[in-house]
């Protein structure tokens, strides 16, 4: 076998090249992996805004049907008595400037109405307690899954779990019996 200086020089240039060859591509995946983590913590910090966004609809739901359910107890007393402030309960019950007393039961409320109207109620803060419990669940999850790093998160985070209760599903007779006015004041 003859050696030569030239055929050193050759296979030594093309280890170097292949070299070369395999540190680019390294550095692509990198790149590819970066990119993806990138975009997933994009998309796991949208999320986190969408379920910010739901919590404070559902939570103004959730006030809303409060102040309903204040307002169909007062009715309740006052049908007791034979109805004398009914279209006053109907009118002062008020959710931002809305009567909503009124738009939720009609005009003139019977006791049948009012059971028909209170069972339809409950069912709506049910819901509401509901969609608060699975967004609560999903904040947890994301924030168990640390797919998220960063002090913008964490403080996303941390605003979302100071708003949502300890267990919505066994505080829902503490919701009923929540001041509406001292809810919506939290909200603002």
């Amino acid at each position: 076998m003859k050696i030569s200086v030239e055929s050193i020089l050759g296979s030594a240039q093309r280890i170097n090249n292949q070299k070369n060859v395999d540190e680019r591509s390294s550095q692509n995946r990198n790149k590819e992996v970066k990119t993806d983590s990138v975009a997933i913590e994009k998309k796991v910090m949208s999320r986190l805004d969408s379920i910010q966004n739901k919590l404070k609809d559902t939570q103004t739901s959730l006030t809303r049907n409060q102040t309903i359910h204040d307002g169909m107890n007062q009715l309740r007393e006052d049908l007791a008595k034979g109805a004398p402030r009914q279209q006053d309960i109907l009118s002062s019950v008020r959710f931002e400037g809305n009567a909503v007393l009124r738009e939720f039961v009609g005009e003139q409320v019977s006791g049948g109405i009012l059971d028909a109207k209170t069972e339809q109620l409950d069912g709506l803060m049910r819901e509401n307690i509901n969609a608060i419990s699975r967004l609560q669940i999903e904040a947890e999850n994301i924030l168990a899954s640390d797919m998220i790093d960063g002090a913008a998160a964490q403080k996303q985070m941390e605003s979302i779990q100071a708003v949502m209760p300890e267990n919505p599903r066994s505080a829902m007779g503490a919701f009923h019996n929540l001041d509406a006015d001292a809810v919506m004041r939290l909200i603002r």
